[in-house]
């Protein structure tokens, strides 16, 4: 989510700056990496290779009766339980383990990321081996491949950990755009 929260802040500093639209070189390089940077980590995500939320929602899958609320529950102290017990029905399908509607719901999600972005990054960006999309991927399909993992990721972290942040999006400690607020051409002294 770093990665999407710069391209954001970037692509509304080019646009609230018309002074700095063109030549649009720069730019068109910028969003170039990006959506590749961008789609090869989707698909690391989506494909179920060696590390990614599709492995583990598969793994998960195979014992679900293993992420259960009774070991949920153990993640909090006693005068929270009651609550924890809430959230996991809620993230876990409505019963006292995580059903299995709910990861073949997150299965279905991740697989139509993966024929939207995914498979256009592993046979194209990543191989290149002379696919021929009838439809290539949008940055818009991009966009929404990232949201989809953050919000599925963001289940898994609850359900293992206990930790209910509700957004994987960075909180920088400084202003990252300083880099675009200094002088960096120096008057040429002749």
């Amino acid at each position: 989510m770093v990665r999407r929260k710069i391209y954001i802040d970037y692509m509304q500093i080019v646009k609230n700056n018309p002074s700095i639209q063109n030549p649009i070189d720069f730019h068109d390089w910028a969003r170039g990496n990006y959506a590749i940077a961008m789609s090869i980590l989707v698909r690391k995500q989506v494909e179920g290779g060696s590390i990614g939320i599709r492995k583990l929602v598969n793994e998960i899958k195979s014992t679900p009766q293993d992420l259960n609320l009774s070991w949920y529950e153990s993640l909090y102290s006693k005068g929270i339980r009651p609550f924890a017990e809430s959230t996991f029905i809620t993230l876990a399908g409505g019963i006292p383990h995580i059903s299995e509607g709910v990861l073949m719901a997150d299965i279905k999600c991740l697989e139509n990321i993966y024929s939207r972005v995914g498979q256009y990054a592993s046979k194209k960006i990543a191989h290149n081996t002379g696919f021929k999309f009838t439809q290539l991927p949008t940055y818009n399909d991009l966009d929404e491949a990232i949201l989809e993992l953050e919000r599925i990721g963001l289940r898994y972290i609850q359900l293992l950990s206990g930790n209910g942040i509700n957004t994987l999006e960075p909180v920088w400690q400084y202003d990252w755009t300083n880099i675009f607020k200094e002088k960096w051409i120096k008057q040429m002294v002749t």
